[in-house]
């Protein structure tokens, strides 16, 4: 059925009486928007199904974050809106968002830049001077914010710039409207350019499924050996299969990180290391065989504590996690003395 806004139904006269009528308050996340037909769906925060409501007209009072105007056009799939509503027209429209919630691990103030970890990354954003910051609703100046603070960073609809820096009372450290999910997969192949993945879920539980998952612009890939954190990685390095984790977002459906099982070479026996500590040679059966230490390359002990290159010794059975390209070992486990 085709819909149209209210000012097309019913003139100044209906008009007149949606502003007569006390107006709600509507907190949600857009699911579909036409601006021709002035249809809006949106999620409300806490329920189980969308609703489908229609604008008053094409001139409704449209802001942005901070209350700065902002137009119909930069609502997007996905936003963040506070709707006034008045006998189910939406009469107003508050851009919510888009917003970063974490703690705070880092300031550069010459630079302007903050380093904010959230449960799936740290990131690295840049604070313009004619953004505002807040503590507690009182204004402060970059400088007076403190590594260890909750910070909620709101951007413009584009999620180019920022428009605000706010801490201290009602701010904490995770988003209140965003969930999390943790996805065991069998990762097959990755689509950049196209931003998917091909996995397969749940590889090792039933029902376990194919699925193609639609992944973050700022996708975070970390490296794993037995579930502990190696180093970051790319997405251009990634080749399946891998084993690993994607962290989704339940609401957007997106991959926000995705942790991936380092390949490993294990039980294999130590026949001696490069004197100059840049290459190993392990014997596995009667085959003996050379790989690149990385620079970086961390040793762990029996028990898992952490150890050093001097500690790997001839003749000990080791686990080695390597790089992506199976090139480089950037972990040794001493699995025996």
């Amino acid at each position: 059925m085709q819909r149209f806004f209210a000012i097309g139904l019913g003139s100044a006269l209906l008009l007149g009486v949606i502003a007569s009528v006390p107006a709600q308050d509507l907190k949600g996340i857009v699911k579909k928007f036409d601006l021709e037909t002035g249809v809006l769906v949106v999620k409300p925060f806490g329920a189980d199904r969308p609703e489908e409501l229609s604008l008053a007209s094409r001139d409704i009072v449209v802001s942005n974050a901070i209350g700065q105007p902002a137009k119909l056009s930069d609502l997007q799939v996905g936003s963040r809106v506070v709707l006034k509503l008045t006998n189910d027209f939406v009469t107003a429209v508050k851009i919510d968002g888009p917003a970063l919630w974490g703690t705070l691990r880092k300031i550069d103030v010459p630079k302007r830049t903050l380093h904010l970890e959230d449960p799936v990354r740290t990131h690295v954003v840049t604070v313009p001077e004619t953004a505002k910051v807040f503590n507690s609703g009182e204004p402060i100046s970059l400088d007076d914010l403190r590594v260890g603070q909750a910070v909620q960073v709101s951007y413009t609809p584009d999620e180019k710039t920022v428009l605000q820096v706010t801490t201290g009372k009602g701010v904490g450290t995770r988003d209140p409207h965003r969930k999390f999910v943790r996805l065991r997969i069998l990762l097959l192949e990755v689509d950049a350019p196209g931003k998917v993945l091909s996995v397969v879920a749940h590889p090792y539980t039933e029902p376990m499924s194919f699925a193609k998952l639609t992944i973050s612009p700022d996708l975070a890939v970390r490296l794993q050996f037995h579930f502990r954190d190696v180093c970051d990685g790319t997405l251009a390095e990634v080749r399946g299969p891998l084993n690993g984790t994607a962290i989704v977002d339940d609401e957007a459906k997106r991959v926000e990180a995705v942790e991936l099982d380092l390949p490993i070479h294990s039980r294999r026996r130590l026949v001696e290391v490069d004197p100059a500590g840049k290459s190993v040679k392990l014997e596995e059966g009667k085959k003996t065989y050379n790989l690149e230490l990385d620079p970086a390359v961390k040793v762990l002990q029996p028990g898992g504590d952490e150890g050093k290159l001097t500690d790997v010794q001839k003749g000990q059975l080791l686990s080695c996690g390597l790089s992506l390209d199976q090139k480089r070992v950037l972990v040794i486990q001493i699995l025996s003395k």
